[in-house]
């Protein structure tokens, strides 16, 4: 077991271990996404994400590990360098808070969900929404790309589980 001393330790929502396995990472409601090492639960980088007073809540690093997605409150996704935090990108178009966050296997996409009920499919490099799936009648509690990278399965408080095929 690890403990960490960091500021925004007791105010945590979500966490990903990177692909190195080394290293993870922690979304505060502080607004920052923390690097912190494994092995020793010290902090390596802060990223300030912008995502303002309701703070990142979930965090998704890119399959290489050299990017990290956060989502807030603040409805939108917010793209950062992991090596120097600088912010890359940002994604709009959620009208409310974004609780789902992953990659595809390849890195070139990400899916969002949540408050809005709609699940948001985006091209890494353009920050350019895809495509919308707008069939869930509750918040999108979470998402994920099946192996392939041409299906979607997410979850809702509507209590249901969907499978969304498109093109890659």
């Amino acid at each position: 077991m690890i403990a960490s001393n960091n500021d925004n330790a007791d105010r945590v929502r979500g966490v990903a271990v990177l692909p190195d396995g080394k290293h993870f990472l922690s979304a505060g409601f502080d607004g920052s996404v923390r690097l912190i090492e494994l092995a020793t639960a010290k902090q390596v980088r802060q990223m300030e994400t912008g995502h303002g007073t309701t703070g990142a809540w979930f965090v998704a690093p890119s399959p290489d590990g050299k990017r990290v997605a956060s989502v807030g409150g603040d409805g939108v996704v917010r793209l950062h360098d992991v090596a120097t935090g600088k912010q890359l990108r940002e994604f709009v178009g959620h009208s409310g808070g974004i609780h789902a966050i992953g990659y595809s296997h390849d890195g070139r996409r990400l899916v969002s969900g949540g408050y809005d009920k709609t699940v948001r499919l985006w091209d890494v490099e353009s920050g350019k929404e895809i495509h919308r799936f707008e069939e869930h009648t509750d918040l999108v509690t979470s998402a994920a790309f099946l192996p392939g990278d041409r299906q979607l399965v997410t979850s809702s408080f509507d209590k249901t589980l969907r499978l969304w095929n498109f093109r890659k």
